[in-house]
């Protein structure tokens, strides 16, 4: 068991890739915290992981990234822990069926995806050291979102689209990701994003009579759970390494262990502050 203060972050570690990162990172020797919606799960989990892997040192912390006061509770506990944050990976995510507001009043896949990290970040800060790392994940989708002021202001009555809404919540990540790694550089915390594919999990679930269909012939072309979280994991074990020449990168993108070549509007520095002022707004008064 790690006598260590540091801890490594990873929510919605309690099934699919979060689960996946979690056991890729067994036996580091740093404590590895497990932050989820549900901690009856995640215990079940924790239990199966120190079984196959002795000496591992794992905590359940509750956080539900639709709840902007479960994301303060969850961070005050952390920081009476007096925690110091090695590597945080912000892995959960949801894709909605339906429309619906997260308990603060904002489109579900926006306030979970987005804002909840958004949030988590600046809350966890005071926790990070000069190497701490932050890693967020992204998704293939962001390409086809798009970004706009209107989007933190919830309108039921407007056409649902659950893919378009996924896609810009990842987009939203991705362009903060650089923005917030520019403003972190000179205390030498470094935030990356990381793509993990196309993966074999319940979200990618449509809900629709061809789910069946889709199981047979798509799921074994797709990545397995490991496959989608063998980046963040490479990239959280290389960081533990001063001498690696991926212990000091910020600010890119990384897909299968690679950093991926970013248009020049995600790269926009207007476009990216805007995006910032934007969520700072939203979220003030919450």
């Amino acid at each position: 068991m790690s006598v260590s203060s540091e801890v490594i972050i990873v929510t919605g570690a309690s099934a699919g890739i979060g689960k996946a990162i979690i056991q890729g990172l067994a036996g580091c020797g740093i404590r590895l915290i497990m932050a989820c919606r549900n901690p009856e799960k995640s215990a079940a989990v924790k239990a199966a992981l120190e079984k196959s892997y002795p000496g591992t040192d794992i905590e359940v912390l509750s956080l539900d990234l639709a709840s902007f006061a479960s994301i303060r509770q969850f961070a005050s506990i952390m920081a009476l822990k007096k925690y110091s944050i090695n590597t945080l990976i912000n892995n959960a995510g949801v894709l909605p069926a339906k429309f619906s507001l997260t308990e603060d009043g904002f489109e579900t896949a926006l306030g979970v995806n987005y804002l909840g990290l958004f949030l988590l970040n600046e809350l966890l800060l005071p926790l990070m050291r000069p190497g701490s790392l932050i890693i967020n994940t992204i998704s293939c989708s962001y390409r086809i979102g798009r970004l706009h002021q209107e989007m933190f202001r919830s309108k039921p009555e407007a056409r649902f689209m659950r893919i378009f809404n996924y896609a810009r919540s990842k987009r939203a990540i991705l362009v903060y990701s650089l923005e917030l790694a520019e403003r972190l550089a000179g205390r030498g915390i470094r935030v990356l994003a990381v793509d993990p594919g196309i993966v074999s999990t319940k979200m990618i679930e449509m809900k629709r009579w061809f789910d069946p269909l889709t199981d047979v012939l798509f799921r074994p072309l797709i990545k397995k759970p490991a496959q989608g979280a063998d980046t963040a994991v490479f990239l959280s074990l290389e960081a533990q390494m001063p001498a690696s020449e991926y212990a000091k990168l910020s600010g890119l993108c990384f897909k299968n262990r690679k950093a991926i070549r970013l248009s020049a509007k995600i790269r926009n520095k207007k476009n990216q502050k805007e995006l910032w002022d934007w969520t700072t707004k939203a979220i003030q008064g919450h």
